[in-house]
């Protein structure tokens, strides 16, 4: 069995109704070992969770000092365009397609958009045609 807040509260349950009961028989195990294991296991638990609290601030400082350090890098990268210009090696090295490697426009003909509006209308019935079965 695994872990869970739930189990936890029926073992700390479980455990103070052996404290309360010291003239309880308990067979298979010692009753001193099962409390302190017991203690053991809530305090691991609340390092967990501080753990687990230090880490969600500290993600929150990352996000933080990320978009900061991101808008600033968006734009270097754009002076390093406009100073190295759209097909230096400096644009590539920073991650920026270099103008001489983008796509061009292409308008498609009459018949590919066709082909395509049908493919998207056979999908949508598909995915209409599911819904319905399970709500069925």
């Amino acid at each position: 069995m695994s872990f869970t807040k739930e189990l936890l509260e029926q073992v700390k349950t479980t455990a103070g109704i052996v404290e309360e009961h010291p003239d309880m028989m308990i067979i298979g195990f010692t009753r001193d070992e099962f409390l302190q294991d017991t203690e053991s296991l809530i305090k691991i638990d609340e390092e967990i969770d501080n753990l687990k609290l230090t880490i969600f601030e500290k993600e929150g400082e990352r996000e933080d000092l990320f978009k900061k350090v991101n808008e600033s890098s968006i734009k270097a990268r754009e002076l390093i365009k406009l100073n190295f210009g759209d097909d230096s090696k400096e644009t590539k090295k920073a991650g920026l397609t270099p103008k001489s490697q983008r796509k061009k426009y292409t308008k498609k003909s009459a018949k590919e958009l066709y082909l395509e509006a049908q493919k998207k209308m056979e999908k949508a019935k598909a995915k209409m045609d599911a819904e319905d079965k399970e709500k069925e």
